[in-house]
Formats: structure tokens, C-alpha cells, sequence
């Protein structure tokens, strides 16, 4: 590494890059701090400005348009410039006035800001789009004028507008030779465009560990750049004139694959690879590595916190730096692309987790299948792209050549499938902190230096070691961890036991669609939670148990459910049913909780108060609200009450309940927090309630915006009265509390 000076420069730029990002933040990168949109407007409102598309892309048949140079107009006000871009929705029925690259275009609609992760391992909407220049989205989006061009259009727009137009046509034929599920995959693989991806068919490869395919990389460049280059050099054309044409090629390919970071990156290298050709110097792949880096942070320094980014440098890292280490001279071919497999797969685990949480412990093997075949796919494929658009009756040759694509993609699918159905297909380890990130490649790199002086065994059992360092579990034994997720207007609350137990109580929302697969799931994956041991459902509302439900049907990919907990089936609404029904169906345990019953992990118990048992049956509420499970948490001398959506009769009802068991010793004297019931409707938490319970902390589980005005005034006003701090999602941001049974915590992860 020491004669590598540009590999070292770009490690050191990285390094001063992270530690002015962490130190500084916004005030070192102004793009990160409020906008000046978000100055002048608020989410939600109208707005109507000008600006020029410098990139558009279409998704589900929605024409997403991105703008730079914006100017906005107040109605009878000057026009007022600003640094921001925007993405631009454009609503339904306007396919047809679909502007060009370059061009000016007048465009009202409903300016939408991008949020911060709601939750902890939840996708940061605002940092991934501001670190791109990104404000923010304008929806429902009218265009009202595009200008005509005037004067000269730069090549750069011409280009554009040419590569995307060939994008469209393209897909449309790959799509018309293969269908949308095959063709959809082939438009990823060679085009960069997953706009056309099945869903659940991107989730198999990315799940099986093969996503990687779907992304233009390295893989894509050895096949376009270097095969151009042979054979332009077997047509005896001399090495500068191949150098330069498989070069132009390349250029061109990444312009209309969407020049994504993986792919600038490997073209960069194959321009450096190429220039070493024709000067006839060392090709050094860390050196050009370097050199890529250092020329694409030097764009956006920014980039440097893209998964991707990291990803794409990370797998160079391992061919380059890792795999020389232990790599022998005259090994079979099959030794060294498993070296070569492992030695990348280890050099972006604690990427893969930091970012997705999770790996798949056999996608070594699995990959060394589906990259050879990767090859076979894109010759077919751009062999049926020549041949069905520039072949005179090109028809046949074209359905040869996808058809052996398609049955490739076939192979890849069916795999999939299979890999994620052995057992322990998926390893969810969580999110790595940044002390074990460190450790890990440290001890890799001792480990390393072990091959050097032919301690292999040494070598072997030291890097196994770190890679379990990856999975060290999350939370401290002999302490309780107790999340309330936002999940927009519902509730859902994680409790890690004091021995490790996972439980769910509730899980759904009204307002945010998939809470299961986009709030709930990331959320329990970065904790490091791959199953649930109990999950709680309180009554049968859908801002209760609809995320559950998603995460019932998608456990393949999601999180396992092992048990379900209901209350007594005499108050069931018709929902439960359903639900008790699905549960069974995906393999989840359905139990049933009565008042009085309780579940103990060591010293930690949760009890259950209400809906009450058979010997006050007549006494029940119908199914709904009132009938909602209350549980008490206690662990040792912390206690927690959940209230579900109880109010009116039942909450007086379930407070003298307590106050008797309080009398007799089964419940404590006050509990330290207190979850609010319904999410703070004025019919919930009463004065009698909340004498019974004297909490120091209420929490309350309400979307930000919610058209029910919770936590009602009436509500916070009794809260305060009682001297008693607020928590509340409706601010943005979930809560957390750890306690030994002691002492306790709350704070904002």
C-alpha cells in the first residue's frame, strides 16, 4: 500500500470526509441543512415555480421529472430564485406532453418535504435525497407550460434525450420477447431500470444474496467494455483505436443505464485499464480504484455514505487486497473463485449489515453458479436487442436469444426460491455499531497478515471469530428494552426481555401504507430481531394489528412470528377472526389471554387486567375499544401500563380493577410510565386513571398531521396537571427506555 499513493489518498479523503460529516454535519455541508423551500413553505402546500429538467425517469406508469434552476411565483409577487432541485410527480394524463431533457417547464402541485427515518433502521428518505441536492417532491404535479428551446441545446441534453428514448424502446422490446416478470429482471440487469421488477421477484434475488446482478457493475463493463475491445482488436484494429472505441462504448452505455455509482465507478477503472493498455504500463487495480474514488467524492463528498457507493468499492477492496493474501499460485480455478467469492463477501459484511441488516450465509455457493451464468444472460440479451432492432427479420434470432435468457432468469428465480427455503438461509445479525465495525477489520487484517507467515489455522479460526463479532447481540442481559415505533396514526411497541425475549405488542397504522414491511420489519432487523416470540394484539382495529398481518405473509422475508396472543375469543369482532385465522394459516401459534393470566421471562412478568374472565363474563364490553387487552409490565421495581384503545366505561371499569389488585399486593402502588389509550382521545385517561396510576411519563402513539387532532387538548391538560412528561411519535421520532428494574431511561434513539 505504501507505493500506492493514490489509493492512500483516496482512504485519507474518505477518513477526512467521515470526520468532518460526523463533527460537522450541515454546517460543513450546507445541502444537509433547511432549504430554502423549506423556509418559504410548509408541507402541503400549493405551489407553482418553473425549472429545467436535468434527468426524468417514469415508475408504474407515473413520469417522475427532476428539476434544477427553480424559480417560484407567489401569485402577483416577483419571480424568486433558488439553489434547490425538486423531483416533480406529474399526475395522470399528461403521458403525452412528457418534456425533453433541457427543457424549461412551468408546473404547479402540492410541495411534499422528505422525512428523517421515523425509526431506527428505517430508510432516511431526507439524507438520501439531500445528499443528491434533492428538497424535496412536488405531487399531483400540472404542467402549465414547456418552453420551446431556444438558441443552441447542449449535446449534453441532445445525448440525453437520445439514451432515453433507446431506454424506452428497449424495454418495450425486452418486455414484449420475455413478459413482464422475466423481462422486468433482464430490464435491471442490463438497462439499470427496475421501474419494470415484480416486487417480491427482487426481494428473492436480493434475499438469496444475488442482488447484486441487478445492478450495473464491474460485471457489466467486462462484458461491454472488454468485449468490444477484443473485438475490435480481432478485427486488427490497433490497440489505440480499440482502447478508444471500447472506451466510447462504455461512456455511452453508462449514460443509458442512469450512470448509477457502481457503474461510474467501473468504467472509470476500465478507462485507466485501457489507457495502461495503450501505454503499455501495469494495470494496478487499487491505484485505479483510488482514482475512481477520489474523482467521484470529489463531485459529492456525500457519496461516501451511499450503500452503494460503499458496496461498489468495498467488493474492489476485497478482490484486490484481500484475496492476494491467501490466493496461491496454480490453484484450480474452482479454489480461486471461491477465494475470490469469500474474500468479497468479507469485505462488505459490516457494510451489508449496517445497511440491510441481514446476509445470507449461502450466497458464496449460490454465486458461484449464478455469476457465470450472468454472463450467458447479457450475450443473449444484447444479442436479442441487435438482432429484434437491427437484423432484417431479426424475429427469430431474437426469440432464440431471449428465450436462453429467460430460461437463465428462470434458473435464477427457481433458486432463489429454494436457497430462501433451507434453514438458515438468512442471517439477520442487525446493525453493527461503529466500535464493532472497527474491531472487525482490524482483526481481518491481523488475520490477513497470519496467511503471510503460514498460519493458516490461525488465520481460519480469527476471521471466523469476526465474522460472529458481526452478530454480537443486541441489548445487555439482565435489562429490559421497551421501543414505541411511529408508525404514523397507530400503535406498536417492541419490549426486549431482560433474557433476551422478543414481544410485539400491537402492530399497525391507518395512515402509512405497508407499516409492516417499511416501519416495523426494518426496524426489529436493525435491533437484530429475526423472530418474534410473542406478539400481543389488542382488539381487531387495523391501526392495531395491520402491520402484523403483512409481516404474517412475509415471513420469507421479513421477521418469523412464533406465537399470537389475543384476547378471549368471546370478544372477537369479525377482524380478529379473520386474523386468528391468517395467523394459523402462515404457521404462527393463536393462544388467548384471560384477565389475571400471566407470562414471566425470569423476573419480568407481563399481566394481563382486561378483558376480564369467565366469572364477570356479564359484565364484558362488546368486541372494539373498550374491550382492548391491558397489560401490566412490570420488571422488578419498573412498571409500565398498556392500554390499547381502552376509554369511556371499560377505562373506569379497568381502574378500579387495578386499584383492587394494587390492595392485593398483584399490581404496584404506581406504574413509572403509562401508555396512553387511543392515542390520546379525550374519551381515554382519566383523572381517575391516572390517580390510580400516578405515572412520571406518558406516552402516546399518534401520526403527525392526524385529522383526529390527537392527543386531544383535553387530554395534555390533565397530563400536566399530574406533572407528568410527555412522549409522544406525533413529533417524529420513536421512543425508547431501558431499565435494570431500577432505575430507568428515556430517550430518542
Amino acid at each position: 500500500m505504501r507505493h500506492r499513493k493514490i489509493c492512500c489518498a483516496a482512504c485519507v479523503a474518505a477518513g477526512v470526509i467521515a470526520l468532518m460529516f460526523y463533527l460537522g454535519g450541515s454546517r460543513i455541508f450546507p445541502v444537509l441543512g433547511e432549504s430554502e423551500f423549506e423556509r418559504l413553505y410548509s408541507d402541503g402546500d400549493k405551489v407553482r415555480l418553473c425549472g429545467q429538467i436535468y434527468r426524468k425517469t417514469k415508475k408504474e406508469d407515473i413520469w417522475i421529472l427532476y428539476l434544477k434552476g427553480i424559480r417560484m411565483q407567489e401569485q402577483g409577487e416577483s419571480e424568486i430564485e433558488a439553489e434547490d432541485n425538486l423531483l416533480v410527480y406529474l399526475s395522470n394524463g399528461q403521458e403525452e406532453r412528457v418534456p425533453e431533457y433541457g427543457q424549461y417547464i412551468r408546473v404547479s402541485g402540492t410541495i411534499s418535504f422528505f422525512q428523517n427515518a421515523p425509526n431506527p433502521g428505517n430508510f432516511n428518505q431526507r439524507f438520501y435525497y439531500r445528499k443528491q441536492g434533492i428538497t424535496g417532491a412536488l405531487k399531483q404535479a400540472r404542467l402549465e407550460e414547456i418552453r420551446a428551446f431556444t438558441g443552441k441545446v447542449g449535446w449534453k441534453y441532445r445525448l440525453l434525450e437520445w439514451m432515453s428514448d433507446i431506454r424506452e424502446k428497449t424495454a418495450e422490446q425486452i418486455l414484449a420477447y420475455l413478459g413482464e416478470e422475466k423481462g422486468g429482471v433482464l430490464c435491471s440487469m442490463m438497462l439499470g431500470d427496475r421501474a419494470y421488477m415484480d416486487e417480491e421477484v427482487r426481494e428473492n434475488y436480493q434475499k438469496s444474496g444475488i442482488g447484486h446482478l441487478l445492478a450495473i457493475s464491474g460485471l457489466h463493463v467486462s462484458f461491454v467494455g472488454m468485449g468490444i475491445y477484443e473485438i475490435l482488436r480481432h478485427a486488427s484494429f490497433t490497440r489505440t483505436f480499440a482502447a478508444g472505441g471500447s472506451c466510447a462504448v462504455l461512456i455511452l452505455y453508462a449514460v443509458l443505464t442512469g450512470g448509477s455509482i457502481s457503474a461510474v465507478r467501473a468504467a472509470v477503472m476500465f478507462l485507466i485499464r485501457m489507457g495502461a493498455e495503450v501505454t503499455g504500463r501495469e494495470y494496478d487495480g487499487l491505484t485505479a480504484a483510488g482514482t475512481a474514488m477520489l474523482l467521484m467524492l470529489s463531485f459529492n463528498p456525500l457519496q461516501l455514505f451511499d450503500a452503494g457507493f460503499l458496496l461498489s468499492f468495498g467488493a474492489v477492496l476485497g478482490v484486490y487486497l484481500i484475496l492476494p493474501f491467501w490466493q496461491t499460485e496454480g490453484e484450480a480455478k474452482w479454489k480461486r473463485t471461491i477465494k475470490m467469492s469469500l474474500s468479497v463477501q468479507l469485505a462488505v459484511l459490516p457494510i451489508m449489515l449496517y445497511y440491510y441488516y441481514e446476509i445470507s450465509p449461502y450466497s458464496i455457493f449460490w454465486n458461484l453458479l449464478a455469476v457465470p451464468l450472468a454472463g450467458i444472460v447479457l450475450a443473449c440479451g444484447f444479442a436479442g436487442i441487435l438482432t429484434g432492432t437491427v437484423v432484417s427479420g431479426g424475429l427469430w434470432p431474437a426469440r432464440i436469444s431471449y428465450g436462453i435468457s429467460g430460461l437463465i432468469l428462470g434458473i435464477y428465480e427457481e433458486g432463489s426460491r429454494i436457497m430462501l427455503e433451507i434453514p438458515g438461509a438468512r442471517w439477520v445479525a442487525g446493525r453493527p455499531g461503529t466500535v464493532q465495525i472497527l474491531a472487525y477489520y482490524m482483526v481481518l487484517a491481523v488475520m490477513l497478515a497470519c496467511f503471510r507467515f503460514g498460519k493458516k489455522k490461525a488465520a481460519y479460526t480469527g476471521i471466523l471469530a469476526a465474522v460472529l463479532l458481526m452478530g454480537f447481540p443486541h441489548g445487555r442481559a439482565g435489562e429490559l428494552e421497551i421501543y414505541m415505533m411511529n408508525v404514523g396514526q397507530g400503535d406498536a411497541f417492541f419490549l426486549r426481555g431482560p433474557k433476551g425475549g422478543t414481544y410485539l405488542i400491537d402492530g399497525g397504522s391507518s395512515t402509512v401504507s405497508d407499516v409492516g414491511k417499511y416501519r416495523i420489519e426494518p426496524f426489529l432487523k436493525s435491533e437484530g430481531v429475526g423472530k418474534l416470540d410473542y406478539v400481543w394484539v389488542s382488539h381487531g382495529d387495523i391501526d392495531h394489528l395491520g402491520g402484523i398481518e403483512e409481516m404474517l405473509k412475509r415471513q420469507k422475508y421479513g421477521i418469523r412470528i412464533e406465537r399470537i396472543v389475543l384476547p378471549g375469543e368471546r370478544f372477537w369482532d369479525e377482524k380478529l377472526y379473520e386474523f386468528a385465522q391468517t395467523a394459523t394459516e402462515y404457521g404462527a401459534k393463536v393462544y388467548t389471554v384471560e384477565a389475571g393470566q400471566i407470562l414471566r421471562e425470569g423476573e419480568m412478568e407481563l399481566f394481563c387486567i382486561w378483558p376480564g374472565d369467565e366469572k364477570e363474563k356479564e359484565e364484558m364490553p362488546e368486541p372494539g375499544n373498550e374491550a382492548s387487552m391491558v397489560l401490566a409490565l412490570r420488571y422488578r421495581r419498573f412498571d409500565m401500563l398498556f392500554t390499547g384503545d381502552l376509554e369511556n366505561d371499560a377505562e373506569d371499569t379497568v381502574s378500579a380493577r387495578i386499584g383492587e389488585l394494587q390492595e392485593q399486593k398483584k399490581l404496584s402502588d404506581r406504574f413509572e410510565v403509562l401508555k396512553v389509550g387511543h392515542h390520546g382521545s379525550r374519551n381515554a385517561t382519566s383523572e381517575r386513571l391516572l390517580e390510580i396510576t400516578r405515572p412520571d411519563a406518558a406516552w402516546v402513539s399518534a401520526g403527525e398531521k392526524n385529522r383526529y387532532g390527537h392527543p386531544h387538548e383535553e387530554v395534555l391538560e390533565r397530563l400536566a396537571n399530574w406533572g407528568v412528561s410527555l412522549y409522544n411519535t406525533k413529533d417524529g421520532h420513536a421512543v425508547k427506555l431501558c431499565t435494570d428494574g431500577e432505575k430507568y431511561s428515556i430517550l430518542r434513539p
